[in-house]
């Protein structure tokens, strides 16, 4: 029992020489300074980011292009309604007022060949009015990408984002791929 008492006192005694001659280095000797990096990292590792830090930066470079990405669909969803060139499918409604509806361009409308693009919809019918919330866009390879909706617009539609989830898989695309 003495032995073990002793070698606990010892352990003890020893990790905290240890530690006061750690601290008092650090702090007395400005010859070994803690890198600016391994800092920057590591508020970015436990979620308390320097506003200038190497994280926040990509942070809001991924945002930025995400909003680009979004702001490019809906630009081209208004530039294919300005143009009048779209071919419209009615598809399901989501609830009372709000409905799905797919606009497709095509390279011959008239005989609905050559799909260049479609837009997804979600249309809110609001006394005559018909305001327009982007949910997707598909290529003509197929590829479907969903529209990130602005908190307007989820206010708009009034539906959970669930709801929205089933309308963009409730898309009426041409071919009847969804």
């Amino acid at each position: 029992m003495k032995l073990v008492r002793n070698s606990v006192s010892t352990l003890t005694g020893g990790a905290f020489v240890l530690t006061t001659v750690a601290l008092g280095l650090l702090i007395l000797n400005t010859q070994l300074p803690i890198p600016d990096e391994w800092i920057a990292s590591t508020r970015c590792a436990v979620g308390m980011p320097a506003k200038d830090s190497a994280c926040v930066v990509d942070a809001i470079r991924a945002a930025d292009s995400a909003r680009d990405a979004a702001d490019l669909a809906r630009q081209q969803a208004e530039n294919a309604l300005a143009g009048q060139n779209l071919v419209f499918t009615q598809g399901d409604p989501i609830k009372d007022g709000v409905s799905v509806v797919v606009g497709t361009i095509y390279q011959n409308a008239a005989a609905r060949t050559g799909i260049i693009r479609s837009f997804c919809w979600a249309i809110i019918d609001s006394s005559g009015l018909d305001p327009r919330v982007g949910l997707a866009v598909r290529d003509a390879n197929g590829r479907v990408e969903a529209i990130d909706l602005s908190a307007s617009d989820r206010d708009q539609l009034d539906v959970s984002p669930s709801d929205i989830d089933a309308a963009r898989q409730t898309c009426p695309w041409p071919g009847g791929v969804n």
